[in-house]
Order: structure tokens, then C-alpha cells, then sequence
């Protein structure tokens, strides 16, 4: 019995069609779940910078070479009397941006931790914004995390018990004489 062109032709443009129709369905699946995926990261990142913005700590990222990555707002609080700004921050080397902290203990000991990769904590009255802080830093392979806390009023503190105490021994020692 002779073939049918028709019937053949028809099975074929078929097969065609329901491939076509697999493989747009399979796009469109595709393109769902990238756009699921890129939703459930944009609120994932949404979620990280709302924690890191309500740290009660200045909070700071460097990369390996020492450019700013994030800085939040307590952290340009505490510097407030510097005029930075987190759009002139980012991207840009630390030392640039804060030489008053180059050649200082800061760099010191933050240079100590990238090259150890040992944490460092330390204290340091930083004159530019009059105040005492207290830096705790942490490297990785990707660069530095640093928190930064205001500690003024603590050492004031500390002086104050420091004088009363050196004041209290001279008058008991005033007393014995």
C-alpha cells in the first residue's frame, strides 16, 4: 500500500509542534524559577541590610584591599563630625577617605589581622571626632569585617573612679599624718 504524503506530513509537523510547545514550556519554567530565585534574593539582601542598619554598632566591610564595600548608618553616625557620606564611601580606600587613620593604631592592627587573619580588638581615642572607640575586627578570604562602638563615656567613667580613688588615698593618707 502506498504511503500517504498527507498523513506523514501531518505526523511530522505534530511532533514538531508538541517539541516547540515542550520547549516553551520548559522556558517558561525556566524563566519562572530565575525570577523567583532573583525575587527571594533581592528580599533576602532587603532582609541582611535592614539587620545590619539596626546594629547598634558602627558596622563596616573592607575587601582585600581595603576599599569600603557597606558601611551603615551608626558607622557614618560615629563620624559624623567628618562630613562622610555613604555614596563617597563606597568603593574607595579606607586610608584615603580616613588618613587621619593611616599610621595609627588602626592600621597597625587591622594590617596585623589581614595579614594573620587573627581577629584584633582594641580601643583608641580618635581625635578627628573626639571620641573614644572601640574597634573589633574580623578577616576573611574576602577582606574585613569591622564593628565600631562608641566607649567615651565608659572611659570617662573609668577616669572619674580613677581620680576619686586617687583622691579618697590622699586624704586617708592626709589623715594619718
Amino acid at each position: 500500500m502506498p504511503r500517504q504524503p498527507g498523513k506523514e506530513h501531518d505526523v511530522l509537523r505534530s511532533l514538531a509542534l508538541r517539541t516547540a510547545g515542550s520547549a516553551l514550556g520548559a522556558r517558561d519554567r525556566s524563566e519562572r524559577s530565575l525570577h523567583e530565585a532573583q525575587e527571594a534574593l533581592r528580599e533576602s539582601h532587603e532582609r541582611m541590610e535592614r539587620m545590619l542598619e539596626a546594629l547598634t554598632d558602627g558596622f563596616c566591610i573592607l575587601d582585600r584591599d581595603w576599599r569600603i564595600t557597606y558601611v551603615n548608618q551608626r558607622a557614618l553616625d560615629l563620624a559624623e563630625p567628618l562630613g562622610l557620606t555613604r555614596e563617597g564611601l563606597l568603593g574607595k580606600v579606607i586610608w584615603d577617605e580616613l588618613p587621619t587613620l593611616a599610621s595609627t593604631i588602626v592600621e597597625s592592627r587591622l594590617d596585623h589581622a589581614a595579614r594573620t587573619g587573627e581577629a584584633v580588638c582594641f580601643e583608641f581615642f580618635y581625635e578627628a571626632v573626639r571620641r573614644w572607640l572601640e574597634v573589633r575586627a574580623y578577616p576573611s578570604a574576602e577582606g574585613m569585617t569591622i564593628f565600631v562602638r562608641d566607649v567615651t563615656q565608659r572611659k570617662q567613667d573609668e577616669r572619674a573612679l580613677i581620680d576619686s580613688s586617687n583622691r579618697l588615698q590622699l586624704a586617708l593618707a592626709a589623715g594619718r599624718l
